[in-house]
């Protein structure tokens, strides 16, 4: 009787169209005082939509830098097709395949990845770069206060952070129907399917219709 009702926040994710127009987003040239050129915005744009490919952490971000200028160089100085590491929250080793607009960025940079800013410098960063891109869709989210119903709506631009490149990432893999939640738990790296189910802006409903049509196709190919 005194169990407090559990509010389900949706946290935004990117559809894929909207990381293919960050991706292509011509970011405007700013200058220091002291003349020097700001870079910050191209490399958190360029993690960013790496992280969006490829459901890297921050911290696992970080070792790609060092990781990627081997494997460039080990490949004839290419991207590779996919990168193994260890990723550093979870001590899991992954891995993940390189796709075209991972490629693009790495190839870009020649292997040589700039050095990400600081975590919060990211956060703040990737919010501007994302309001100059106009990704302004209206995110509807309802309080997490369970006694009240209101709900807020922001542009996508205002809640996005550096967390919002892996839901991303799980979110619109997952809704391609192209793997089953444990395949796509090898490459998030997530030890349950509970914890991912967190990332992904499904319903255990859409999970189960899905498994339901999947049993279903199956069903008319065997004749029963």
């Amino acid at each position: 009787a005194f169990k407090l009702r559990e509010v389900k926040v949706e946290k935004p994710h990117l559809t894929i169209e909207e990381v293919a127009q960050l991706e292509r987003f011509t970011i405007p040239k700013k200058v220091h005082n002291n003349g020097v050129e700001r870079t910050s915005w191209d490399t958190v744009r360029d993690y960013f939509v790496i992280a969006c490919w490829t459901a890297a952490r921050v911290s696992d971000l970080k070792q790609f830098r060092d990781l990627i200028a081997t494997r460039y160089k080990e490949n004839g100085k290419s991207c590779p097709d996919q990168l193994t590491f260890v990723q550093s929250k979870t001590n899991t080793k992954v891995t993940v395949p390189l796709l075209d607009p991972v490629k693009r960025i790495v190839n870009h940079y020649k292997g040589k990845l700039p050095k990400l800013p600081s975590e919060p410098k990211m956060n703040q960063t990737i919010k501007l770069v994302c309001k100059s891109a106009g990704l302004d869709r209206v995110i509807e989210q309802v309080s997490t206060d369970v006694k009240s119903k209101k709900v807020s709506r922001n542009a996508l631009w205002e809640v996005v952070t550096n967390h919002t490149a892996r839901r991303t990432f799980a979110t619109n893999v997952y809704s391609k129907d192209i793997m089953s939640l444990g395949e796509l738990m090898s490459l998030t790296g997530h030890e349950s399917e509970s914890s991912l189910m967190t990332y992904l802006n499904v319903s255990r409903g859409d999970v189960s219709k899905r498994a339901a049509d999947r049993l279903r196709t199956q069903a008319n190919e065997w004749g029963i």
